[in-house]
Order: structure tokens, then sequence, then C-alpha cells
């Protein structure tokens, strides 16, 4: 069925089905992350690691995830926020249980899209005020074309009957050979 054809009401339902049935499959992939994937502390990580507990790891430059040999509480894989070892090694002399943290850069992120925007946007909005102003407009909207062509000097084109085609070129009738 073409859009065209489709009523507002119509793609309205289609929006929120499709809108529904993603937020089933992230419901969906979260519950089931969450059945499999246990997320310790760094220290109990290294602990396993000790006990020759852990079949698999994969590391990233903030979590470390792997496969146990045999399940913790149930699940077999796990997942743990990397720790800087000289520190780590540090807490571990002390018994101190740790785990790292991933600081949320969410809000710096969309500051940064979002404020050189408004500023693009600002400077935009002042600049267009003061050409409307100087136009004689005096309103924040842009001045219109009838407007910018009455300030505009006119040029002063000859008529079409004062030029004349030559093969070296078009010139003004006062200059044509004869």
């Amino acid at each position: 069925m073409p859009m065209k054809n489709m009523s507002r009401q119509t793609r309205f339902h289609v929006g929120y089905w499709i809108a529904a049935i993603l937020g089933l499959l992230a419901l969906q992939y979260f519950y089931t992350t969450a059945q499999k994937v246990a997320a310790i502390p760094y220290s109990q990580f290294e602990q396993l690691l000790r006990d020759h507990k852990i079949a698999e790891v994969g590391v990233s430059d903030r979590y470390i995830q792997g496969r146990l040999k045999e399940p913790l509480n149930g699940k077999s894989q796990f997942v743990t926020t990397r720790v800087d070892p000289r520190f780590a090694d540090e807490l571990q002399k002390y018994g101190v249980t740790f785990t790292g943290e991933v600081e949320s850069t969410l809000v710096t992120d969309l500051l940064s899209w979002v404020v050189p925007a408004l500023l693009f946007f600002g400077v935009w909005m002042f600049l267009s005020r003061r050409v409307a102003q100087g136009l004689g407009g005096g309103s924040t909207d842009f001045p219109s074309a009838s407007l910018i062509m009455n300030r505009l000097p006119l040029l002063s084109l000859p008529s079409p009957r004062s030029i004349t085609c030559h093969p070296a070129g078009i010139f003004p009738a006062s200059m044509a050979v004869a």
C-alpha cells in the first residue's frame, strides 16, 4: 500500500505497532542477557582467575567479559568493568572488594552537539534581524524580494534592437561593421 494512499490515522497506528514490536524485542534482549550474564566485581574476577575457573575472556577498553568453566549462581557468562592493575593490586592487599565504574558521558556528548548548533542559530537570527532592519523591514522576518529589488540599483541594459549579431561577436549597433 503506497504511503500516499494511507490515511494519517493508518500511518499513526502502523507507527505504534512498529514501536511496540521494537520495544518488545529490546525487553526480550535485556531479559535474556540478564538471565545469562553475571555482573561481577573486578576483585571477584581476579579471584576466579587465580582459582582457574575462567574458560575464556574478551577484553575491551572498558569491560572484560567471558565464560566460566562452572556456572556462578546459574550463570555461565560474566562481565566486569576494568580497573587499573596497579590500583587493583593496592586494593587487594587490604582485602577490599572493588569494581570499576564507567563514567557516563551522555550529557557532555549531547551538549557538544546541541550548544554549537544553538550558537550558530543564535548568530544567524541576530544577523538576519540586523539585515532586515537595515533594509527597512523593521521586523524579524526576512525582507521580501520586492523590498530588496527596490533597493538595488537598476542595471542599464541596451534594448534588444540596438544589438547586432556578427560572426566575430555581439556588438551594439553603433559598432557594427557594415
